[in-house]
């Protein structure tokens, strides 16, 4: 009877329940919204599926455990939020996101994912918003990130970065106007590159 369906809605309702595997079957879905409810358990690895997915949110909820490496099947995704879970991803974010080269937006914000940020997003080069904001990420600011030349926004504050402030940030990123570092382990010097982002 949905086969057809192209956007589905059901944000800001009071779901208690799993994800339904029987919503990746709706292949012709665009945009998927389950955001602000109260959706727990894991994200359903059956969305290979969604192959015309473009916008999938479904941040504000209660989901649980790894971020499918099926995601990485969803080759026209521009959108991707499910910030503020309790997603807990042991390691790295998996690398298969870098294979979204339409991606927009990620935002994974306010969860307790672990690890380095992988090097796999130098490939996403329309990347215009990052928000790694209050996680557990750690070790330095990947030097993949300097080819993301397109963001607007960078959110990496509230983790554990640690090492210094990197020059190529003033150097590369000349489109950002937000970025967020505080609350890290950084140390040494803040450089004086970050003075040639006249958008920021």
């Amino acid at each position: 009877m949905f086969r057809a369906l192209a956007s589905l809605d059901f944000s800001s309702n009071s779901f208690k329940t799993l994800i339904p595997d029987l919503l990746c079957n709706l292949s012709s879905l665009v945009r998927l919204d389950l955001s602000k409810n109260m959706f727990s358990g894991p994200i359903p690895t059956s969305v290979g599926p969604l192959v015309r997915l473009e916008d999938l949110y479904l941040n504000d909820n209660q989901l649980n455990g790894n971020i499918p490496i099926s995601i990485g099947q969803l080759s026209k995704l521009k959108n991707l939020d499910l910030s503020s879970n309790s997603l807990v991803f042991s390691g790295r974010l998996p690398g298969c996101l870098g294979n979204l080269i339409n991606l927009n937006v990620i935002d994974v914000a306010n969860n307790s994912i672990t690890g380095v940020v992988p090097s796999s997003l130098r490939s996403l080069k329309d990347l215009q918003s990052l928000h790694l904001h209050n996680n557990r990420f750690m070790g330095n600011i990947p030097l993949s990130l300097q080819n993301l030349t397109g963001l607007f926004t960078t959110d990496l504050g509230n983790n554990l970065f640690k090492g210094t402030i990197p020059l190529w940030i003033g150097e590369k990123l000349y489109e950002l106007r937000f970025l967020n570092l505080k609350s890290n382990k950084f140390s040494g010097k803040i450089p004086l590159q970050l003075c040639h982002l006249n958008a920021l």
